[in-house]
């Protein structure tokens, strides 16, 4: 019986199953490099927003479920460690699996045999065979694939309904893990092999990115040719169950943003022209657009608010990896030398920008906004923007030839100051 499982690091991915886990009555050990997240997570406050989590954080300390500790030392004589660490990827969209092959590698002094070492993050094809390869040199060490598919800001409500994954050659391991994750799930997906449930994941991404780049590029039709494509979407789907069409806007996020990439870099004998260009198309629109709006808006552009930092809206979230708002600044920095830009999220902590060399204020209620803008831009799908309303974002416009633009259609209005992705009234 598994009573005791170690979780290596405490981010989006780790701290919300140590927390599933603990609720469930097992003693988790997590670990966390991170000084300024540990210290953080050690007064029970997590370092990114969803709703009730540190209440539950909280109480899995307090009850002694939850013990967090810097050391990897204290994973030993456990018998599962989950590693939840991110895949980093550069700025050139090429993969790095430095930080898990080094905590590989400090796993192999410290576990005992018949250890299992599931890998939570999105990786390359093979890559748990890797590293089974690495850590079965002096002794025996089941590996398996067991990627998480919660959505940012309802994790934890999502790990009680979701399918566990479960893949490895493994049957010890797969029985273990098995019995584990029932704690938390009714569900068990299981596959006799690592690579397919690390596919599984790439390919879960890949097809939602494809499927918005599809919904992108008749967005990018509608402002060209100044037609209403999200009209058309509404209305295409009426009493006709064949062709279900996401609407257009921006795709970001810490998987989206990367799992494509990742694919592609996993079947390099192949060409996925498909799924490889559809990543790019969600790159490259919001751009465009903004070279668009700068055509437009022919006077000189002196005051610039961006609504929503954080990679999506709903479920709410202060998460900003992935985000398009941090290339869309950089653009609006070279489109508008001289503009001045202010920021507006109720959620997202300034610091999380800083990483990112995002140095402006940030604006958490829309009563603190002082100023008049000659552009507004509304970047995610956050309910706060619809329960503020129209109105009063217009009030926020300096002339009458002032513009709101928003990438994802939250008001269904025709008023000419404000203008939605794929409306075709860019122009107008």
């Amino acid at each position: 019986m598994i009573n005791k499982i170690g979780i290596v690091g405490l981010g989006y991915v780790g701290l919300t199953l140590a927390i599933a886990f603990a609720r469930k009555g097992i003693d988790v050990v997590g670990i966390e490099k991170n000084k300024k997240i540990y210290n953080s997570l050690k007064r029970g406050k997590a370092q990114f927003y969803e709703e009730n989590l540190n209440e539950s954080l909280l109480k899995c300390i307090k009850n002694s479920k939850l013990k967090i500790y810097q050391d990897f030392k204290k994973l030993n004589k456990l018998n599962i460690i989950f590693i939840t660490i991110g895949t980093p990827i550069s700025k050139n969209k090429k993969l790095s699996d430095k930080n898990l092959l080094s905590i590989c590698n400090k796993l192999k002094n410290i576990i005992n045999n018949d250890t299992i070492v599931a890998l939570r993050s999105t990786v390359k094809i093979n890559t748990c065979t890797k590293i089974e390869k690495l850590l079965n040199k002096k002794i025996k060490v089941h590996v398996a694939s067991c990627p998480e598919r919660t959505v940012e800001g309802n994790a934890l409500r999502e790990l009680s309904l979701l399918p566990a994954i479960i893949g490895t050659n493994s049957k010890f391991a797969k029985e273990k893990l098995n019995a584990l994750f029932k704690k938390i799930t009714k569900t068990i997906v299981t596959f006799n092999n690592t690579n397919q449930a690390e596919l599984l994941k790439l390919i879960d991404n890949s097809w939602r990115d494809s499927n918005f780049a599809f919904a992108n590029e008749l967005g990018r039709i509608g402002e060209h040719y100044k037609i209403n494509v999200i009209e058309i979407i509404k209305k295409i789907s009426l009493k006709y169950p064949r062709s279900k069409i996401s609407m257009p806007g921006i795709v970001g996020g810490p998987c989206l943003s990367k799992d494509s990439h990742i694919l592609n870099q996993s079947v390099k004998k192949i060409n996925i022209p498909i799924i490889y260009n559809s990543r790019l198309t969600n790159e490259k629109f919001p751009i465009e657009m903004l070279e668009m709006i700068k055509t437009r808006i022919k006077k000189k552009v002196s005051n610039i608010l961006i609504c929503g930092l954080a990679f999506k809206g709903i479920p709410t979230t202060s998460d900003v990896r992935g985000s398009m708002a941090l290339p869309i600044i950089c653009k609006i920095k070279n489109l508008f030398k001289k503009s001045k830009i202010e920021l507006f999220d109720n959620l997202v902590d300034p610091r999380d920008l800083k990483t990112k060399n995002i140095n402006y204020k940030i604006i958490k209620n829309y009563n603190y906004i002082n100023n008049k803008y000659d552009l507004v831009l509304i970047l995610n799908n956050n309910p706060l923007w619809k329960s503020i309303g129209i109105k009063k974002l217009k009030k926020l416009l300096k002339k009458k030839d002032s513009l709101i633009y928003d990438y994802w259609n939250s008001f269904n209005s025709e008023d000419s100051q404000y203008v939605s992705f794929g409306q075709g009234r860019i122009f107008t």
